[in-house]
């Protein structure tokens, strides 16, 4: 599809006419019609996709600024095309307390994972849809920057937590996680921005037993790994564990 009669094909002349507009009051018009085109055609059945993305009130304005934007989350979008259709609905209010309903979310689709490897992919997916709508409330402008840096900060604390629940469950180890994972720099700091690594410390009780240490030091491993290993969707995050004074 090299031109908006493409689109007209798909859903008629309103549609090509409505595209038009919202592509030239992007950023970059040529990267958000070339991104347009590439989701849909991913998309398998780009006619429903687009019907879907018309429907919205907002919605094609929405998607094409992302698009313009940044050329990373366009090419998520082109290997995961659903992940686009939140446009398709209103967008989520980063006034509400979304933590907890994300960690909810988090652990009811890790109760239904399949296998270890599937889980932290569901993991993955669900970072970027919360990234994505972090970056069309920054980039339609419903919300101040601190906002912003506060939510993905903690999408970042919602992630770890269910990360290392999932790899405390694959240790094999009894009862729950021992070790306390604190959150330094911009993490502690609710400051995260979009390419932020997060800076850990794990801490484990003084009177912790040998057993205890040995199961630790497993799960520190299995967690880092599935913190930063890339698999399909990219990593969940970049951990930084060497903390001055001690690293």
């Amino acid at each position: 599809m090299g031109e908006l009669e493409s689109f007209d094909r798909l859903a008629g002349r309103p549609v090509a006419d409505r595209l038009g507009a919202a592509l030239a009051a992007t950023c970059d018009p040529a990267a958000a019609r070339l991104g347009l085109e590439r989701w849909l055609v991913a998309a398998g059945n780009p006619s429903l996709y687009l019907q879907g993305l018309v429907e919205s009130p907002d919605g094609v304005e929405r998607l094409t600024r992302v698009l313009a934007a940044s050329g990373p989350m366009t090419d998520a979008l082109v290997r995961h095309p659903e992940d686009g259709t939140i446009f398709f609905e209103p967008p989520r209010s980063l006034r509400a307390p979304n933590r907890d309903g994300r960690l909810r979310e988090a652990r009811r689709i890790l109760g239904s994972a399949t296998s270890y490897r599937h889980g932290l992919d569901r993991l993955r997916m669900l970072r970027t849809r919360w990234t994505l709508e972090v970056l069309d409330a920054d980039l339609s402008d419903r919300e101040a920057q601190w906002r912003l840096w506060r939510e993905l900060s903690q999408i970042a604390e919602v992630l770890i937590e269910a990360t290392a629940e999932w790899a405390w469950r694959e240790t094999g180890s009894p009862g729950d996680l021992p070790v306390m994972i604190v959150g330094f720099g911009k993490l502690g700091g609710e400051e995260l921005n979009y390419s932020s690594d997060v800076d850990l410390v794990y801490v484990l009780p003084d009177e912790a037993d040998e057993a205890t240490e040995r199961a630790a030091t497993k799960w520190a491993r299995l967690f880092g790994h599935a913190m930063e290993d890339r698999m399909g969707r990219g990593s969940i995050a970049r951990v930084d564990l060497r903390l001055r004074p001690y690293g």
